[in-house]
Order: C-alpha cells, then sequence, then structure tokens
C-alpha cells in the first residue's frame, strides 16, 4: 500500500494564509487612512497652577494634592507659593514656528503671567479677601509668592482657601485647644 498524504490540511493552510494575507491588508489599509485623518500636530497640555502652604514662621511647606490637609488656627500667617500662574498655554516650542511638524503656533497660545491672582478663605456662606498678587515671568515658571492671616473670625472645621483657580482644603483648629 502506498502513502498518500491527505490533501484537506494543505489546503486549511492555504486558507489561513490567505486570511493572514488579507488580515494584513485591511490592518495597512487602515494605518494609511488613520495616519492621513490623524491630527498633524501633537497633543498636549500646559500643567495647572501648583500651590504650596507653609503655616507659620519656618513651618514645611504643604503641596496641594498630596491629600495632606493643612491645619491652621485663626490668626496664623500663611505663606502661599505657588508655580504656573498663568494665562494661554504654549505647550508646544515657540510662537511663530511649527511645533511638533504641527501648524505654526498662533500669537494667542503665547504665555503671560497671571495679574492679580486673588487670594480668599472660605468657610460656610463666609468670605474673607486675602489680597492679590501677580504672578512673575516665564522664567521663574510663572511663580506668586505671597504672606497673609488667617481671618480671626474663622471657626473650628473646614474652609476652603481659593488662590486664583486653586481650591485648597483648610482644617481650622480650635485655639483653645493649641
Amino acid at each position: 500500500e502506498h502513502y498518500r498524504p491527505d490533501v484537506r490540511p494543505t489546503r486549511l493552510l492555504t486558507m489561513k494564509a490567505r486570511s493572514g494575507v488579507r488580515l494584513w491588508i485591511l490592518l495597512t489599509v487602515t494605518g494609511v487612512l488613520l495616519g492621513v485623518t490623524a491630527p498633524q500636530s501633537a497633543l498636549a497640555s500646559c500643567v495647572a497652577p501648583q500651590v504650596s502652604i507653609a503655616v507659620g514662621d519656618g513651618a514645611a511647606a504643604v503641596d496641594q494634592g498630596e491629600g495632606t490637609e493643612v491645619t491652621v488656627l485663626p490668626g496664623d500667617r500663611l505663606t502661599v507659593t505657588g508655580t504656573w500662574f498663568r494665562d494661554g498655554c504654549n505647550d508646544t516650542s515657540s510662537v511663530g514656528t511649527t511645533a511638533c511638524g504641527g501648524p505654526v503656533i498662533s500669537p494667542s497660545e503665547v504665555e503671560t503671567p497671571m495679574r492679580a491672582v486673588a487670594l480668599a478663605l472660605t468657610q460656610g456662606t463666609e468670605r474673607w479677601p486675602l489680597g492679590t498678587t501677580d504672578a512673575s515671568g516665564r522664567d521663574e515658571d510663572f511663580a506668586i509668592a505671597v504672606d497673609v492671616r488667617v481671618p480671626s473670625a474663622l471657626v473650628p472645621g473646614g474652609a476652603v482657601l481659593m488662590v486664583g483657580p486653586v481650591r485648597v482644603q483648610i482644617l481650622v483648629g480650635d485655639p483653645a485647644e493649641a
């Protein structure tokens, strides 16, 4: 008896090979189409303003967003510092040039330091303005630095320190327990 190979596995392999080729063609065409319709410039975003608060003289600063609540007492001195207080968002290279192979950046995307950044403390429906400050320029990361006093009218409990667009949770301690 002679050995006769089965034709079906070869035929099945051929069908699988054809399916693989079709899939490769589909993926290649899809990739080309996506490349044609993809944005011409890189997408990025500017970092939001960041705030640190030091309570009293020489106290360690607490950064906003670390989950650490700042505890203050009425009358405490706060040193509020921050960076990236700017208007505009130039998250690419420089104005008037192409960025990341994309379009020319328009002058409307130029960053300028924020002026009159308002600081205020709120507790419940009460609001205490603490003053305003101007941010520095790009070379200093659009920084702010200001000393303020915690209003003596605050009562123990939660409060919010507003530093321009940034909200920082504050816990007002009881002066009798200090």
